[in-house]
């Protein structure tokens, strides 16, 4: 998914979703929404979008080894470090502001990455 648009990160959101044998939750799809506007401010486009262990979706960026996994009451933030991970929990509810300070745990947007829709 690499060079691809926020545009194609939304297409795979509702291809996971409609062709999975999982039904969703409304509250996931909320917050992958909500989440998907914040990333779409400050960080660069994912290089991957897939399902997550359960109903739930995961964001992939390579070059920053950090993943975000989203579910009906919170987000999962995974970075990758030479053989260990750390994981943090955000708690939130759907449809409510997210801790500012989630922003700044985000991969940032290079001089060289695109505005993309």
């Amino acid at each position: 998914m690499a060079g691809k648009s926020w545009q194609d990160v939304e297409a795979e959101i509702r291809h996971i979703v409609t062709g999975s044998s999982e039904k969703f939750s409304r509250d996931t799809l909320v917050q992958v929404s909500d989440f998907v506007m914040l990333a779409r401010e400050c960080c660069p486009v994912p290089d991957n979008v897939g399902k997550g262990y359960r109903a739930t979706l995961s964001l992939y960026w390579a070059a920053e080894s950090f993943e975000v996994e989203i579910f009906a009451d919170r987000l999962e933030l995974y970075r990758f470090f030479g053989g260990r991970t750390e994981i943090r929990h955000v708690e939130h509810v759907a449809g409510s502001p997210f801790p500012q300070e989630l922003a700044a745990e985000l991969p940032k947007r290079g001089a060289g990455d695109r505005l993309t829709p």
